[in-house]
């Protein structure tokens, strides 16, 4: 499993000491350079090799996976949340974690990660439900072959989006083709005098909720109730497979509207687009997870 043609099949992930399978990786980090740049005038038209130094390292890697219940459970404090009397809660601080990914010649090792994005989301069809996340971190340190070591891979399957058993809007349930929940943390790696970031701080957090339905006479209070009024209201997803489930609530959504396309003589469908919101005692959202088959 070392030839060019079958390395990524080879390939591994672990997180936080757990290794987690994976859809693919694609890692956005570069060690720049640091030149005079264009404006510099050396009396010749080409840049002068000796006028180089190596430049700072962007750590930024977007990953996707199939997670299961039990890699959830995993990945839950990772992604900005605490277990407080069995409800999963958003934080105003991020957990820092250390990354490695075995790429077969070598194992790469992300240290002081965060996760900046993530996105739970789904489509009709066969695929199971996929997390997307985006980690950034202040050091990338590959090794030639280097040292993987991480937890054996959990044995339970994935959610299926045909699980998403309940998705309630404005007190009603809703049946949609697709799903996606997004949590931005808006991090800002900061660098003072050095090459790698010195700090990744949280400076707001953003979460949204996007679908799209078949715009029909159920559907159609999703567009003439945000018109009305932006009070709000309140939202439900549950995922469920055996005896594992994932609920999670947000307290207080507010819809961007916009209407129904017509893309020829196919069904119209609504696009559906909000943003959750929180007040003074109530957090944005709270998730309900049980991995017990």
């Amino acid at each position: 499993m070392t030839t060019c043609s079958s390395q990524g099949a080879a390939t591994r992930l672990a997180m936080n000491g757990y290794q987690i399978p994976f859809i693919k990786i694609g890692d956005e980090t570069v060690q720049g350079l640091i030149d005079d740049g264009e404006d510099v005038i050396t009396g010749l038209m080409d840049a002068l090799a000796g006028r180089v130094s190596i430049g700072p390292t962007t750590v930024r890697v977007p990953i996707r996976l199939h997670p299961t219940p039990k890699e959830l459970t995993v990945l839950f404090p990772l992604m900005g949340l605490s277990l407080s009397s069995g409800l999963w809660l958003p934080q105003e601080s991020l957990d820092d974690f250390t990354m490695l990914i075995d790429r077969v010649a070598s194992v790469d090792t992300y240290a002081n990660c965060k996760i900046d994005t993530w996105t739970l989301s789904g489509q009709m069809g066969a695929q199971p439900m996929q997390l997307d996340l985006i980690v950034v971190g202040k050091t990338w340190t590959p090794a030639y072959p280097g040292s993987f070591s991480a937890t054996a891979l959990q044995t339970d399957g994935p959610y299926p989006f045909a699980g998403c058993e309940t998705l309630s809007l404005r007190s009603s349930s809703r049946k949609g083709n697709a799903i996606a929940m997004t949590v931005q943390h808006h991090l800002q790696s900061q660098f003072e005098n050095q090459l790698t970031a010195n700090c990744i701080d949280m400076t707001h957090r953003t979460v949204t909720l996007a679908s799209s339905f078949p715009w029909i006479s159920g559907i159609t209070d999703l567009q003439s109730g945000p018109i009305a009024d932006a009070n709000g209201a309140a939202a439900t997803l549950l995922f469920t497979k055996g005896g594992q489930s994932t609920s999670i609530a947000l307290f207080n959504i507010k819809e961007i509207v916009r209407p129904p396309q017509i893309p020829g003589k196919v069904a119209l469908r609504l696009p559906y687009f909000a943003r959750a919101y929180r007040d003074a005692s109530d957090y944005v959202f709270q998730i309900t997870h049980d991995d017990t088959p």
